[in-house]
């Protein structure tokens, strides 16, 4: 939240327009996008409610009401007008976090500002209940099980599977027997983001919004390129898929893929993610670290090689989706719903995870996947490897 944006000043939720535009993008992210006509209604019924802050976690999923009042109520009673419930929350935590500051720190901390603070102040009592009011803006992600050598998701026709239909490999970890009742715990869990959903957010922004058209408002080059916009293949799109070209908002993705170790060099443990980019922005927006999007966080300890395929199921699905029906966002910009849908332009990699995820041979006899057995190499008896005679083009 900006620090700068106005709010009203009063002890109780304020009905004002200032404060509207604020409180309708914090909440557009919880319980659907909340319209203009509906707030006086919701604000009444949350008068009536428990005068509670903060409700229990298994509450605060579904009051978007509660949402509404902690987006708009001041710090304290006859605040500046420039901090607000929610926003001292936010900033409190991104504080913790940046500093890596205990939950018992965190604690005391709160408890202190509430002395020093004029009487009145909403801030929660402890840690706890802080990350209780911004629970509903995170946003969700989806854990789906996967066979421990990589055949299946358990995911769609396999939910139900206890063991992989390839490899019999269990899903679960053995029990503890000094346990007699335990829960059943998966071998192995893929992490998945919705896109759409980031997509959304990122509508919900007004200059956001504003910027998810810049591609069509730049002037085009012939000659060199300086944007993806500029491209052959972005040119091409537009004369295949007209329709999809006229509606501006539309989004081009891109892929890219590639394994880390979490754990530090001298532990071989591989995880792979999945990234996506936005090329409607221009290029100093989507190369930062703000627009790149992580969908897909697979597990190791192993490469998952040419079975990534498995791991990117959900993903394609999605964006399967997202080209053929397309998904309903409201536009902060224009203050408007519109129908986005979504491309993948194209995916970037190494040459292993080139390999992976094409499925073509990037090593040994047929190295180059353009010249395929067309390339010219020879195996060296004595050096034990291949060299390669000649460069394709």
């Amino acid at each position: 939240m900006s620090s700068n944006a106005q709010v009203p000043s009063s002890s109780t939720a304020d009905h004002s327009e200032s404060a509207l535009p604020r409180m309708m993008d914090l909440s557009n992210d919880t319980l659907g996008r909340i319209h203009p006509n509906d707030l006086d209604d919701m604000l009444d019924e949350s008068d009536q409610q428990n005068d509670a802050h903060v409700l229990d976690n298994t509450q605060v999923d579904n009051n978007i009401n509660k949402n509404v009042e902690d987006a708009m109520q001041p710090l304290y009673p006859d605040c500046d007008g420039q901090h607000t419930k929610l926003s001292s929350v936010v900033e409190l935590l991104s504080i913790k976090s940046r500093h890596k500051g205990s939950e018992a720190l965190f604690t005391e901390l709160l408890q202190f500002m509430k002395k020093v603070l004029p009487d009145g102040c909403t801030l929660p009592e402890n840690c706890q209940k802080a990350t209780a009011i911004i629970k509903p803006y995170r946003m969700s992600y989806e854990i789906i099980h996967a066979c421990p050598n990589d055949y299946i998701l358990y995911w769609r026709e396999n939910a139900d599977r206890d063991s992989c239909p390839n490899c019999n490999v269990s899903r679960w970890k053995p029990h503890d027997p000094s346990k007699p009742v335990s829960k059943n715990v998966p071998v192995k869990k893929l992490r998945y983001f919705s896109v759409t959903k980031r997509l959304q957010r990122m509508y919900s922004i007004p200059w956001i919004a504003k910027e998810m058209s810049w591609h069509s408002r730049v002037e085009n080059y012939n000659t060199h390129m300086r944007h993806p916009v500029d491209s052959p293949s972005w040119k091409k799109v537009d004369r295949l898929w007209p329709s999809f070209a006229d509606e501006t908002r539309n989004v081009r993705l891109g892929l890219a893929t590639d394994g880390f170790n979490p754990f530090g060099t001298n532990d071989p443990h591989s995880c792979w993610h999945a990234m996506l980019v936005p090329y409607n922005i221009p290029t100093s927006l989507y190369m930062s670290q703000d627009f790149t999007m992580l969908t897909l966080l697979i597990p190791g300890p192993y490469d998952p090689e040419h079975n990534i395929d498995v791991y990117l199921q959900p993903l394609i699905e999605e964006l399967k989706e997202l080209w053929s029906v397309g998904s309903t966002t409201y536009d902060a910009k224009m203050k408007s719903d519109f129908t986005m849908k979504v491309l993948l332009m194209w995916c970037m990699h190494d040459f292993p995870a080139y390999a992976h995820v094409s499925g073509c041979r990037t090593a040994g006899e047929y190295v180059c996947p353009v010249c395929s057995e067309q390339i010219d190499s020879q195996w060296l008896k004595y050096g034990r490897k291949f060299v390669y005679m000649g460069v394709c083009g």
